[in-house]
């Protein structure tokens, strides 16, 4: 009974933290300070104990703080006498709440020499995780740190990076980001074009594209068709934001160097490059206004790059069709109908229905009755091949300033089955919205009305065929 007792006046006795001082720190395990009869509120011997291991070569050390610092209190105590162990440094990092000290703070005080690339990369995940959730961080000191201590950031850094970055839509932090920071172009890239519909992503892409065409030759072709595409159909997109960052770019310059590298250098007619040469006969067709350049370089394909000639005839039409409506020629008309492929594309197809609708309605219908009730009616990305002709046939109709005849084509379209699904019904109907609203300042069609219209047929046949950048880079880059 006695033995019973005194066993059980033991087992209710702890040992202090402080009584493991009696002890190596170098040989002192886990399991020592995990004992039951380990008394885990005693500070001082915490203290005293970190203290003695922080100045050991005990191999445990990383597991004994985890254990002996459940939470970031200890600090205050330990920082009174300096510290000076890596390990201990990053344990403190890691369990930081931040409230009261930073990362940099911590880095700040406690600043020590040749700490191992472990300790790096766990100081870039806490400044990674401090910028994602605190506002008042600026990102040039976690980019301080980046271009400190490493050659290039890794893809999950840079994701939530961008992605704060855009999420925050500070424009100049986002060109400090873009500008400063090493990162691998693909993987830039990838980020870039995922988040395309983005206009900070397009003013990012720009950025970046400004500083690595110092050397052309390094940047792939496609890459080129990109940028073409956004100088010249999609800079009102990001301009602004041009101006917000204090940035300087001169659009037209700009274009015509890479229009020049572009011809020069002959990287369009490389047979693998054709979406480059069709985007280069639509820049020069339609954006800047030179059709003469733009029949010069489709010639030039003709004799020597033949691959995908008729995709990029396709795009040769569409460019004379273009300026055509613009100028009100139609002569241009009948160059483009001299110029039609063999093959004729649902794209083809819309810009001849709008074509020919501009000079005569009539006849833009009789191609419309023609090929509607050949070609698919299956809904793909919003759209059916019969939608996308049915569209072009109402517009050519509005463009007339024929509203009745419009809508009962869309009506007949609707009755008979020809469009039926009701997000591409609804998208038709916004074509009879933008005939409205170009009504809006004046009710007279031969002042203002035929204009503004003529702008939104213009747009149209721009966006007939033209570039999906962000299904480009999925397919060049296999994203």
């Amino acid at each position: 009974m006695l033995r019973t007792g005194v066993s059980r006046a033991r087992s209710c006795f702890h040992r202090q933290l402080s009584t493991l001082l009696t002890k190596d720190p170098n040989r002192i395990t886990p399991p020592d300070v995990t004992h039951p009869s380990i008394n885990r509120d005693d500070e001082d011997g915490r203290t005293k104990l970190v203290s003695a291991i922080a100045n050991s070569t005990n191999p445990d050390k990383s597991e004994l703080y985890t254990l002996l610092i459940p939470t970031f209190g200890p600090y205050f105590q330990l920082a009174k006498s300096g510290i000076a162990d890596e390990n201990l440094l990053r344990h403190f990092i890691k369990i930081n709440p931040g409230r009261v000290l930073d990362t940099f703070d911590l880095l700040d005080k406690h600043q020590i020499p040749n700490t191992s690339d472990e300790f790096k990369r766990d100081v870039l995940k806490k400044l990674v995780s401090e910028y994602n959730k605190n506002e008042e961080l600026t990102i040039d000191r976690v980019i301080g740190y980046l271009n400190q201590h490493f050659d290039s950031i890794e893809e999950l850094h840079f994701q939530e990076l961008f992605a704060t970055l855009l999420q925050r839509r500070d424009v100049t932090q986002m060109d400090s980001f873009i500008s400063n920071v090493g990162v691998d172009t693909n993987l830039l890239l990838k980020e870039l074009f995922e988040n395309f519909d983005d206009p900070l992503a397009k003013f990012a892409l720009m950025r970046s594209f400004q500083c690595w065409f110092k050397e052309p030759e390094s940047i792939k072709p496609w890459i080129y068709a990109v940028i073409l595409d956004i100088l010249n159909f999609r800079s009102q997109q990001f301009l602004v934001i041009y101006d917000k960052a204090g940035c300087k770019l001169n659009i037209d310059e700009l274009n015509d160097k890479v229009i020049k590298y572009i011809i020069e250098s002959k990287i369009d007619v490389k047979a693998e490059n054709l979406v480059l040469r069709k985007e280069l006969i639509e820049v020069l067709g339609i954006a800047q206004n030179n059709l003469g350049e733009a029949l010069k370089q489709f010639q030039k394909y003709e004799s020597y790059c033949k691959y995908g000639i008729s995709n990029v005839q396709v795009a040769m039409v569409k460019a004379i069709s273009y300026q055509a409506i613009k100028q009100d020629k139609e002569i241009f008309k009948t160059m483009a109908e001299t110029m039609i492929p063999p093959d004729l594309t649902i794209q083809l197809l819309q810009v001849l229905i709008i074509l020919k609708s501009y000079f005569n309605p009539n006849d833009g219908l009789t191609l419309y009755n023609d090929y509607v009730n050949g070609v698919s009616g299956v809904v793909k990305d919003g759209s059916s091949q019969k939608g996308l002709l049915t569209q072009s046939a109402i517009l050519g109709f509005l463009m007339n300033n024929d509203r009745e005849f419009a809508f009962l084509l869309f009506d007949k379209a609707v009755e008979n089955g020809i469009i039926v699904d009701e997000s591409e019904i609804a998208t038709t109907k916004k074509l009879f919205k933008a005939y409205s609203d170009c009504f809006v300042e004046d009710e007279n069609w031969d002042t203002s009305a035929r204009l503004k219209m003529k702008d939104v047929v213009l747009n149209y046949v721009e966006n007939i065929g033209a570039l999906q950048v962000k299904l480009l880079a999925s397919i060049e880059e296999g994203m």
